[in-house]
């Protein structure tokens, strides 16, 4: 953390917050968790955005705050100043995690993907992953991809969401496509697509028919390249 002042006698501060999240995707997440659809982007670190005083950008495995207190009109854009200044400093590259371009960019909906800690849907079984929305027709439907540590796990936490999902009454296999998959109603997201694919399970939700969400499907399964 560093605070900022002007030489002269005046209450304008600026306080810069680095944060190292680990990894690119802690940081994303981080960001992305902060970020509002309506706030402009800016052209610094790997995304950025700025509203008034405060400031957030990502650069590799590190998530940046400046919150500025800025009444001196010449040194209005001391903060974007700073906060380039800083993104030049910080080690790393400014390109964004790969595990985002997993998702096809057909139909997507642009700045909608989130990195989810502790739940997917809800399920403590999709510790963590991506998810993202897409456009088809007049309606948004969402896709996920759950990372796992191996084969085996993927395995055992696509078993407990077919579980989960047959409950439902209303399920059937799907055949052909990934290693197991599944189509089936969901209790809050109407119709939804699961396929289990290596060390990831990959999912489309909301649906009016399961068949709108093959494309997706399909795409994050190419992409993957397994």
């Amino acid at each position: 953390m560093g605070h900022y002042a002007p030489v002269s006698a005046s209450n304008d501060s600026i306080t810069v917050e680095v944060y190292d999240m680990g990894e690119k995707l802690n940081a994303f997440g981080v960001f992305q968790a902060k970020r509002s659809n309506q706030e402009l982007p800016l052209n610094i670190g790997t995304a950025s955005f700025g509203s008034g005083g405060y400031l957030a950008f990502y650069k590799d495995r590190y998530f940046v705050e400046i919150n500025s207190y800025i009444t001196d009109e010449k040194w209005k854009k001391t903060h974007f100043v700073l906060a380039q200044n800083v993104s030049d400093n910080l080690p790393g590259d400014n390109l964004p995690p790969k595990e985002l371009s997993y998702f096809p960019e057909q139909g997507k909906v642009k700045g909608s993907e989130k990195y989810i800690r502790g739940g997917i849907l809800g399920h403590a079984f999709l510790d963590k992953g991506l998810i993202c929305d897409y456009r088809i027709g007049a309606k948004n439907v969402s896709a996920f991809l759950a990372f796992f540590p191996s084969k085996k796990a993927a395995e055992e936490s696509y078993s407990q969401h077919v579980t989960f999902l047959q409950k439902s009454g209303e399920s059937s296999l799907l055949n052909g496509v990934g290693d197991r998959g599944l189509i089936s109603k969901e209790p809050y997201h109407n119709n939804i697509i699961i396929v289990q694919e290596g060390s990831f399970e990959i999912g489309v939700y909301d649906l009016s028919t399961p068949q709108e969400g093959m494309q997706i499907l399909n795409g994050i399964l190419k992409r993957l390249g397994i």
